[in-house]
């Protein structure tokens, strides 16, 4: 109990509990405010999901006029005609309450318009845009809602108590919150084997395993606390600044099952949150486990910490990209607790977390067994000549003696080389799982059709089709036969007629829809490419609407925008003859998430739209387009980043520093380039390695490969604009080649503005951890305020916008805020100039502090480091 409450007293003397909560609050009250800002965009919301329900009503309301007027004694159009006059009453009651923002009364008129659509469909009509299970789910949350009288609530900026808190926890609590605790409190044991103070706990009287336990429990303790923080920060903006209570009454949709058997129900957001926090602290107790089994064996707190995080992500991309691994037995599934939370396989799927405990203890086993031989991977010579060949630098040559001190202080220090090696690692072992997936697809698109074509021709043809033209062509024998025929037997004459004509009619065309596939599969089997592509080029006019056939039954529900750019893209693939990257069917489109607003179901239709390769050119795409590139940024901003705050600690290698013949000047120059430098090496050498192994394991790639480009509104309404523009938006298409080398450039430059941005913070933070934390921290908050609607107009005079390169380079940010200055060339100047300024304010500011001053203070208070 002494040593956990020695340990707690070490957090709380090192200011990790203050910077959590400054953090929490800062990022809390940030998500805040954005959702405060972003009322007004509710409505909106709403509206826009409502429009395809409106849309459907007025056009079911019109065929259903014709056919009343065509057939006024139908008994069934009658119905379904009085059904769709209460309908339509029953939707303007919904949007004139939508209109007004009337959030109380519109979960009742969604209601009872809901209801309306499910009479109609149990009448015999038919509505495309909700039906089946969204239907019922949707029904089943209104209900809910009135039977509690809760308002409607949007989920992603509502400003009530629970719904607030649910968005900051799952939020924050997830795998990038796990991530961002392990480098706050992580290093605890490091932290007393870097300062040596290892070996004064090692003299008293304790166990080993009481100080690895104490050392885990305080890492537990205080995540308990970060969680008391973002509740009660969240608890308290909401109440205090908006006033709403809410309720934790209201409903959250858990899905579960498989496949084979779906289901559903819902669960108050109170309960939601209890689940939540269980799983999180469950898995935040097996990273812990994890962070102190590599702390035993690297002494290294950089080191450490890289390789903790970099084991904990690589177990949870493996598992994500094997089924086989997506079991309660592997630790590493637990950790997409959305996924996990409201998809599971079952409704008691949260009682499986025990298997995370016993993982830990087994974890801390293995701990105390390897305890005894502390730093095995870390062993360092310290008897190196400072100078190469052990020549001094002339003093006329300080500037240039101080660049090769930074330069061999980061080689020195013993972790480069092993984040190389893991890196190298990490670089491979992805290409193979890539490669594996490249292969599944093409397996899976082959077998699939196959199976498509087989269905077609033995089932579907003659069960629909022929079996039905064959009934049709005996009811027409028998009736021609007869000499007289009854009214009703002349009217079953002409329907057997008109509809066997139709049947031979769809059947031709199923016929040559079967042939077309056909024909796609041998061309991509024989690489007849132009063929291929032509299939699919049909095959989006078809799902368009530009193609018509029978009923129009082939239409899918995605944006203009989508099909159109589907199309030019095969287009180009054709022209230039290009071999294709599957999926083939469609891209993916900002313009689709009208279509598709569950988050969870819009992440599974991205990646499975998303396309994927494993030539040289491909993989460093995939590796930009899917935004990993931001966890080697992050690790070179926690190698090369840390500026001063590595060297004020306890034995203060600042001061040295001081005692040599340069000015403060230099030395931050020299830290800055050196970093500067180093970072953009490494870069540069992860994309330069990712494209050899790519073209040594397959091929260097097709540099006109299109990549698509959207355009800004205030481009597309130029009278010289000439891009592709539809209902939606414009676009084009840019060379792969070219996308890739621009968003290298700006990656770059934006990696040069984060190390002059924490070399600037390291005038005031002490902690290194706490540094890369909090630069980490306000670039994220910087990126989120930059981008929002509001500063719309001067957003592409910040910094923070071009962080996100990938958005930038295709042209998603200027389209979706309208601002066509957002671009690589204006990105790299508004870097550059922001690194400037940094840098100068920096050195002034260097130049102007006297470090002495914090040792004096310590002394005076008799605590005096330990050399």
């Amino acid at each position: 109990m002494k040593l956990l409450k020695f340990e707690l007293k070490k957090v709380w003397r090192s200011k990790k509990i203050l910077f959590l909560f400054l953090f929490t609050l800062i990022f809390v009250s940030g998500l805040f405010f954005r959702n405060f800002l972003m009322q007004e965009e509710i409505k909106e919301r709403k509206l826009h999901q409502a429009s395809p329900l409106t849309k459907e009503v007025h056009e079911i309301s019109s065929e259903y006029t014709k056919k009343l007027l065509d057939n006024p004694e139908n008994p069934t159009f009658q119905a379904i005609n009085d059904n769709l006059i209460e309908m339509q009453t029953k939707l303007q009651d919904w949007t004139n309450a939508i209109n007004y923002e009337d959030w109380v009364s519109v979960p009742l008129f969604e209601l009872q318009f809901l209801e309306s659509i499910q009479n109609h469909q149990i009448l015999g009509g038919e509505f495309k845009a909700l039906q089946g299970l969204e239907l019922e789910k949707a029904i089943e949350k209104n209900k809910i809602l009135v039977q509690y009288k809760l308002p409607y609530e949007d989920d992603q900026y509502s400003l009530s108590t629970p719904n607030f808190i649910k968005l900051v926890t799952t939020t924050f609590m997830s795998l990038l919150g796990i991530v961002f605790i392990i480098f706050i409190i992580g290093d605890l044991f490091n932290e007393d084997i870097e300062g040596q103070t290892i070996r004064t706990i090692y003299t008293q009287p304790i166990k080993k395993w009481q100080i690895l336990l104490s050392k885990y429990i305080t890492m537990l303790i205080t995540s308990v606390i970060a969680v008391f923080f973002i509740f009660i920060i969240s608890f308290l903006c909401t109440l205090l600044v908006n006033g709403q209570g809410g309720s934790f009454q209201y409903p959250q949709l858990i899905e579960y099952g498989n496949l084979h058997e779906l289901g559903y129900t819902y669960i108050s957001t109170g309960e939601y949150l209890l689940q939540w926090c269980i799983l999180f602290l469950c898995v935040v107790s097996f990273s812990f486990a994890i962070v102190i089994l590599v702390s035993v064996i690297l002494s290294n707190r950089i080191g450490a910490l890289i390789t903790s995080v970099l084991f904990i992500l690589s177990g949870v991309f493996i598992t994500n990209h094997f089924d086989v691994l997506q079991n309660h037995l592997n630790p590493f599934y637990y950790y997409n607790l959305q996924e996990w939370i409201e998809r599971p396989n079952e409704l008691s799927q949260l009682k499986n977390v025990w298997i995370l405990f016993l993982y830990s203890v087994l974890i801390f086993f293995v701990c105390l067994f390897l305890q005894k031989r502390t730093a095995l991977l870390d062993k360092q010579s310290v008897n190196k000549r400072p100078f190469r060949k052990g020549n001094t630098i002339h003093s006329a040559k300080g500037f240039k003696a101080i660049f090769l001190f930074e330069f061999r202080k980061h080689i020195r220090q013993g972790y480069i080389k092993p984040m190389i090696f893991v890196i190298t690692i990490f670089i491979i072992v992805a290409y193979i799982f890539i490669s594996l997936e490249v292969a599944e697809r093409k397996e899976e698109m082959i077998s699939s059709t196959k199976t498509s074509i087989e269905f077609t021709e033995d089932e579907l043809i003659p069960t629909l089709y022929e079996n039905r033209l064959e009934e049709y062509a005996e009811t027409i024998r028998i009736l021609e036969s007869k000499k007289t025929l009854t009214e009703d037997e002349k009217l079953e004459l002409q329907m057997a007629k008109d509809l066997s004509a139709g049947i031979e009619k769809q059947l031709e065309i199923e016929k040559t829809l079967l042939q077309q596939k056909k024909d796609m599969l041998q061309a991509y089997e024989e690489e007849d490419w132009r063929t291929y592509y032509d299939y699919w080029i049909y095959q989006n006019k078809l799902w368009k609407g530009e193609i018509k056939l029978q009923d129009n039954i082939y239409v899918k529900n995605l944006s203009f925008f989508t099909y159109a750019a589907s199309i030019e893209e095969k287009e180009i693939l054709k022209r230039k003859g290009l071999e294709p990257v599957l999926p083939s069917e469609t891209l993916y489109s900002i313009y689709d998430d009208a279509y598709e607003t569950h988050p969870l179901k819009r992440l599974e239709r991205i990646n499975e739209s998303r396309k994927i390769d494993n030539t040289g050119l491909f993989y460093v795409y995939t590796f930009i387009s899917t935004f990993v590139y931001f966890v080697p940024i992050f690790l070179l901003l926690f190698l090369f980043g840390t500026g001063f705050s590595k060297e004020k600690g306890k034995k203060r290698p600042l001061h040295f520093l001081y005692t040599q013949p340069l000015s403060k000047g230099r030395i931050y120059t020299a830290k800055f380039i050196v970093s500067s430098v180093l970072s953009i090496s490494f870069f540069l050498g992860i994309i330069f390695f990712m494209t050899i192994i790519g073209t040594i394991g397959n091929r260097f790639g097709d540099w006109e490969f299109p990549i698509l480009h959207y355009d800004a509104e205030v481009d597309v309404e130029s009278a010289s604009y000439s891009g592709t523009a539809t209902s939606e938006g414009g676009f084009h298409f840019i060379n792969m080649g070219d996308y890739l080398v621009e968003n290298v450039l700006l990656i770059i430059t934006g990696l040069i503005f984060l190390i002059a941005f924490a070399l600037f913070l390291s005038n005031f933070v002490n902690n290194y951890v706490n540094l890369i934390v909090l630069t980490t921290g306000i670039s994220i908050a910087g990126y989120f305020v930059s981008t929002m609607d509001k500063f719309s107009h001067f957003t592409h005079l910040l910094p923070f916008t071009y962080l996100n390169s990938g958005k930038i380079i295709n042209g998603e940010i200027a389209t979706v805020l309208n601002n066509n200055a957002i671009g690589l060339s204006s990105g790299v100047i508004v870097l550059l100039f922001s690194t400037l300024i940094l840098y100068l304010i920096g050195v002034f500011i260097f130049k102007k502090q006297t470090h002495n001053k914090g040792l004096l203070r310590n002394r005076q208070k008799g605590i005096v480091a330990v050399e």
